[in-house]
């Protein structure tokens, strides 16, 4: 197949070839499917319009304090974007949200109580205390609930950890474990329902990427809806407890636009940790923040950039996408050219308009 002369020059000046591009592989695809002939040429004029359309867009990726963030597609828990994703890392208080989940899946009346054991009060390792309540305090679990995600209190997330045991006859890591699997996240294991990493020598084990818990929450909040508003709770009258992060508040400088809800974690080995649903324009991601050594300060500012840059790559991604092996593959389609394999996703793109012609 030739190609124009201009295009010709234009593969010269960015020291790319053809098959960098996939242009033949789209073009032949495209014919084969639609039963139309595209010449290389109409493929090429349509990757300049695509390009000039988005210029821009998702030319630079954000400066991050963050070691490891991923951004997740809400709907298809698909990664648009990440930095050492499926690196294993200490979630913290993180965990809890998880813990929550499976409080909303398996418990019948969110009337029940719990009461806090001696166990839940003098839990291993140091810092992980309760502040507030003591052995022999009594909560709904609906309470509870928002103790946990919005107080981040140990004893009373360990507290429901050990209602889950009971109502299920599972071993509460074991379960946490299972659902993540379940859900499709292979790579990580959880040993207790509060976030410990460092009280007993098994919790050293207690990890997770911030790719797959980025789709542990993604799928939990779809399948219980109840989670987001408990996350996005900025008060919480019955207890009278204000939830820790500080990016709901709409007064604060690190509020970030559009957040659902969110849930902070911080230990000596994790860092601080933040994971955060936002929704524009109808449309939700999943913001997660691992291996942040800085202030939580950071994550929430490492948050209003992803977010920002997410909902580009998410418009850019309705005009470029590509699936392979169930990958969505848009990093850096703009940035560089040198790295124009990607480009391949422009065949989504042309397919769409072969199929409108192909009705005509």
């Amino acid at each position: 197949t030739n190609i124009s002369k201009s295009h010709e020059k234009y593969l010269m000046q960015t020291n790319i070839s053809i098959d960098d591009i996939g242009m033949f592989q789209i073009s032949d695809s495209i014919s084969t499917q639609y039963g139309i002939s595209v010449d290389i040429d109409f493929v090429f004029d349509k990757f300049y319009e695509l390009i000039n359309t988005n210029s821009g867009i998702v030319s630079t990726e954000p400066s991050l304090k963050s070691e490891n963030v991923a951004i997740i597609d809400f709907e298809t828990g698909d990664l648009l974007y990440g930095v050492n994703e499926n690196t294993l890392k200490y979630p913290a208080s993180v965990t809890k949200i998880l813990t929550n989940y499976l409080v909303l899946k398996y418990c019948k009346d969110l009337n029940d109580t719990i009461t806090l054991t001696k166990k839940n009060t003098n839990l291993p390792g140091e810092g992980y205390g309760s502040k507030s309540y003591k052995e022999g305090d009594t909560f709904t679990i609906k309470d509870a609930m928002y103790a946990s995600l919005l107080k981040s209190d140990n004893p009373v997330t360990d507290a429901l950890g050990d209602y889950i045991e009971r109502i299920t006859n599972w071993n509460i890591g074991e379960l946490m474990t299972a659902t993540a699997r379940f859900i499709g996240c292979e790579d990580c294991e959880f040993k207790n329902a509060y976030g410990n990493d460092d009280g007993l020598d098994e919790y050293a084990n207690h990890m997770v990427s911030a790719n797959n818990m980025g789709r542990i929450l993604a799928y939990a909040a779809k399948d219980c809806p109840e989670l987001i508003e408990i996350m996005g709770t900025v008060y919480y009258e019955p207890l009278k407890i204000n939830n820790l992060v500080k990016c709901l508040s709409k007064g604060d400088q690190t509020y970030v636009e559009g957040i659902l809800g969110a849930k902070s974690g911080t230990t000596d080995n994790a860092g601080n940790t933040l994971i955060s649903i936002i929704e524009r324009d109808g449309k939700k991601l999943v913001i997660v923040c691992f291996g942040n050594y800085g202030t939580m300060n950071d994550a929430y500012y490492d948050t209003k950039k992803l977010a920002d840059y997410g909902f580009k790559l998410l418009n850019v991604r309705e005009h470029t996408l590509n699936r392979t092996n169930n990958k969505i593959y848009t990093r850096n389609i703009l940035e560089s050219f040198s790295q124009l394999k990607t480009i391949r996703c422009l065949s989504f793109y042309l397919k769409r308009e072969m199929q409108s012609r192909s009705k005509v």
